[in-house]
């Protein structure tokens, strides 16, 4: 049950949202091109898809970056009553606040530092009445201390026709993540306390309990959170040694359930794992840390032939 859940898990997250995050057919779209303006040096034009990283780019700044997109309507778009959204899909950044021709509309994150992690969700902004004109200018301010961009282009829909698709964004970005952890934790927590019963051997739902553990816990990167209780490096750098946590438990588990001694494959996997959490103790800021774990992510991928 424990594997079914990790497996339905991973395919939710990896293909659910990214599929709501698709421009939905009847949405309002921006004009294919984006004026960037970074913390330093001057404004530059890029593609509505954009994405700026600090992974091998020395020339990266972190800070605030502001994004001014275009949408023309026709004077009847412009005009309609009916209640309308923005919406700002999955962000590559800490923090974003949204100005629609002029008018704040809304802010997620810490804006001011960029201590927060919303990357994920999908932003659903409400748009006031009368707002929308024939030429329309969308303003999005991104804290970007690590990356900036916007991966998937954001648009502007009709409330009333797409009330569902909103509902099934909002649950698929954000709350799944939350229910399904929440479920991993708590098999994790029960095959904790079967395995405890065969103490001081540490047995195979011993082992598969503590990798649910981690597993759970490496989701919260996957969460909305506002404000976090700890700098952005720390949080991050928790989310990472858990993953990899997951990866080295997990064969070791699996192998135990089966009966079956780890082989010289999989204690060096477990090896290399260790090797990686020990490696993300020393960077001290978030860019170095991204560049780091960018490259330990790549041991993991490896983690089937260890269950083999």
């Amino acid at each position: 049950a424990l594997i079914i859940g990790m497996v339905i898990t991973s395919l939710l997250i990896l293909f659910g949202a990214p599929a709501l995050y698709r421009i939905p057919s009847g949405a309002y779209r921006f004009d294919p091109v984006v004026e960037v303006v970074p913390p330093s040096g001057p404004a530059f034009a890029a593609d509505r898809h954009w994405y700026l990283g600090s992974v091998r780019n020395r020339d990266y700044a972190p800070g605030r970056y502001a994004a001014t997109l275009v949408m023309d309507l026709t004077e009847e778009q412009a005009a309609s009553p009916e209640q309308r959204f923005l919406v700002v899909p999955y962000i590559s950044g800490t923090a974003l606040a949204v100005f629609l021709n002029g008018r704040f509309l809304g802010a997620q994150g810490d804006t001011a530092a960029g201590n927060s992690n919303i990357w994920h969700s999908a932003k659903r902004f409400s748009l006031p009445p009368g707002i929308l004109a024939r030429r329309n200018t969308l303003v999005i301010e991104l804290q970007g201390p690590y990356e900036a961009g916007l991966p998937m282009e954001p648009y502007i829909l009709d409330g009333r026709s797409h009330a569902a698709y909103l509902l099934l964004l909002e649950f698929f970005s954000d709350k799944v993540v939350w229910f399904l952890s929440g479920a991993i934790f708590i098999m994790g927590c029960a095959l904790i306390l079967i395995g405890s019963a065969s103490l001081p051997r540490i047995d195979s739902r011993t082992l598969i309990g503590a990798a649910a553990l981690v597993t759970a816990a490496f989701l919260a990167d996957f969460m909305t959170f506002e404000v976090l209780p700890l700098p952005l490096v720390e949080f991050k750098r928790l989310m990472v040694i858990a993953r990899h946590l997951a990866a080295l438990l997990f064969p070791l588990g699996y192998l135990a359930l089966l009966e079956r001694k780890a082989d010289l494959f999989a204690r060096l996997f477990a090896v290399v794992q260790g090797l990686a959490v020990l490696a993300l103790l020393f960077p001290r800021d978030m860019i170095a840390l991204k560049n780091l774990y960018t490259y330990t992510f790549l041991t993991m991928g490896q983690i089937g032939r260890a269950h083999v």
